[in-house]
């Protein structure tokens, strides 16, 4: 190879690597930081679960360092007669707190059900395929 050949080469390699790099910097900087405050009973998924059961549906979010702002989510998991409620607090939308709750017989699925309404309060385009409660939790 020529010597103006080798030197465009690199130059190639070079750019790309920089719009690489930089096409990942953009892609985290744009990730909403996200604090969680988490309640559940003994055996049910714990609040890092929850966290990247949402984050396998979107990269829109992430867990946000200990003096950033962030959005407060908060989770509530308590259990009932037929199972578990599942209650969620995000901040308010219009004007009015954004909360839902939800029931199922076990904490995984409630927590799968909650992780995918959070995905896609984040990202309308989330990922909406239900991962088996099972998959994630032993």
């Amino acid at each position: 190879m020529s010597r103006t050949g080798g030197v465009a080469a690199l130059s190639v390699m070079i750019a790309l690597s920089l719009a690489f790099f930089a096409t990942s910097a953009r892609a985290v900087d744009a990730a909403q930081p996200i604090r969680i405050r988490y309640t559940a009973p003994p055996g049910c998924p714990n609040s890092l679960q929850f966290f990247w059961l949402v984050r396998s549906r979107t990269d829109r979010v992430r867990l946000a360092a200990v003096t950033e702002l962030a959005v407060p989510i908060s989770v509530d998991l308590l259990p009932n007669a037929t199972g578990v409620v599942g209650t969620l607090g995000l901040p308010p939308v219009g004007g009015e707190l954004f909360q839902r709750r939800v029931e199922a017989r076990s904490c995984a699925e409630v927590v799968v059900a909650l992780s995918l309404i959070v995905a896609l309060a984040f990202d309308p385009d989330a990922a909406s395929a239900v991962p088996a409660p099972a998959a994630h939790f032993p």
